[in-house]
């Protein structure tokens, strides 16, 4: 369908009027003093005509936004192109009338306007490096649409290097890991989508980390090195007591220690923690209520291995769990702790750490409490490394296990909650494993 064929009549007649306004001395402005620049803003949309700056008036700009708004609102670049890439088409469009001293009716302007907005989608592949993974033995995972390599100069030949980047790109680069990906979209659009679905690919290890390894949520620090990433290289910090007076200096570094990859455990992630299920929501165009609930979930356990600070994280933790259990406004704390303690009890897996239901339950609402410490009275001094390790732990088990539903043809956070509920009044009376309903895929 083109762009004429996807807008309304109205739309249409809307947009007819808005050009003929613009190109017109209501629409348009030549402001000469520093008043009448006020009366119009000062960073006005303009069009070079004949080489001469002409502004938008007030009216010229509404009616300017307006079109833009219709545009981008849109099915056929929705997700393809921001309001600044429609912007940016627009004006350049409407100066070329202006400079050809016509005035377009809204097919004329539509139609070759569709052209040039499709002349600026491309599918564009992106590098940035990553931090904290150490790969043994492997050279490569694939997470979802994304790759996570060794870089090789190779992986660029043939691209055409008009600024001669190429130098620094293998001296930055190294052989550091890397992920690559490719997206479609303008160029800012595409790049804003691969930071997306890398990091989310990235908070795919980043779960399995807190899974395998103990102290995970705060040793490591899996992340894309891009705008900077808080990147540094030696840091250090020193002092002294008052007493002995001898210097204590301290040696910092970028992250604690990796996350070890090797065969074996790609396999056992693979085989007992659905990596590949997980791996597969990432960059999907289309995904039902669970599936985008996961989505959410892993972004905010990633977020919180990033934080070093503990009261932070445990906010971020928090905000994982509730895109599963919090769907109402009231009971959210018995809501979480018996959708928590059901489904890591009861939901597939068996964890002899959580093996008393009654006290698990227990556990997760003195955990709220802690979190509302955080939220309504500013505390952070409360939550220590060993309540913020114990809890990432479970919180990513949770986001494993809301695979596994998955897996079994669960679709909505209603069939969850509705499935926790019949858990939680299950084991109350039975610590025994108890299988979840299993759901016919749709």
């Amino acid at each position: 369908m083109t762009l004429y064929e996807e807008l309304s009549p109205k739309q249409k007649r809307s947009i007819r009027r808005d050009i003929e306004l613009i190109i017109s001395l209501k629409g348009l402005s030549f402001p000469k003093t520093i008043d009448e620049f006020k009366e119009i803003g000062f960073f006005p949309p303009s069009f070079k005509v004949k080489e001469r700056e002409i502004y938008l008036s007030k009216d010229g700009q509404i009616a300017l936004r307006r079109i833009c708004d219709f545009i981008h609102q849109t099915k056929k670049y929705n997700d393809l192109l921001n309001y600044n890439d429609i912007f940016k088409v627009i004006i350049a469009e409407i100066e070329r009338w202006i400079n050809n001293k016509l005035i377009p009716d809204d097919a004329e302007f539509i139609e070759p306007l569709d052209l040039l907005l499709l002349k600026k989608i491309d599918n564009y592949t992106f590098f940035c490096r990553v931090e904290g993974i150490l790969f043994e033995n492997i050279d490569s995972i694939i997470i979802g649409k994304y790759e996570i390599k060794k870089y090789d100069p190779m992986l660029i030949f043939g691209i055409n290097d008009a600024n001669d980047l190429t130098n620094v790109i293998k001296k930055e680069y190294g052989e550091a890991l890397v992920i690559i990906g490719t997206e479609r979209g303008s160029k800012s659009v595409a790049q804003e989508k691969f930071y997306h679905n890398a990091d989310l690919s990235l908070c795919v290890l980043g779960l399995y980390s807190c899974v395998l390894y103990d102290s995970a949520i705060r040793k490591l620090n899996i992340r894309l090195i891009n705008n900077c990433a808080h990147a540094y290289g030696a840091a250090s910090s020193f002092g002294w007591g008052n007493s002995e007076r001898s210097l204590i200096f301290t040696r910092h570094f970028r992250s604690e220690q990796d996350m070890k990859i090797d065969q074996e455990l790609m396999n056992y992630m693979s085989a007992e923690c659905f990596f590949e299920m997980l791996s597969s929501l990432i960059g999907k165009e289309q995904n039902n209520d669970l599936e985008n609930a996961i989505l959410k979930s892993l972004f905010w356990i990633g977020e919180a291995q990033k934080d070093r600070s503990h009261a932070s994280a445990w906010i971020k933790l928090w905000s994982s769990m509730e895109c599963f259990f919090t769907l109402g406004d009231t009971e959210i704390t018995e809501l979480n702790a018996k959708g928590i303690s059901s489904i890591l009890l009861y939901g597939g897996y068996s964890h002899q750490e959580f093996g008393n239901y009654d006290q698990l339950k227990k556990k997760i609402k003195k955990y709220y409490k802690l979190r509302s410490k955080v939220v309504h009275r500013a505390e952070y001094t409360h939550i220590d490394a060993v309540l913020l390790d114990e809890f990432s732990f479970i919180a990513a088990w949770i986001i494993i296990a809301m695979a596994s539903l998955l897996d079994r043809g669960y679709t909505t956070l209603s069939q969850v909650q509705k499935e926790a509920v019949r858990l939680d009044g299950l084991g109350k009376k039975s610590n025994n494993q108890i299988q979840p309903t299993r759901f016919t895929r749709g």
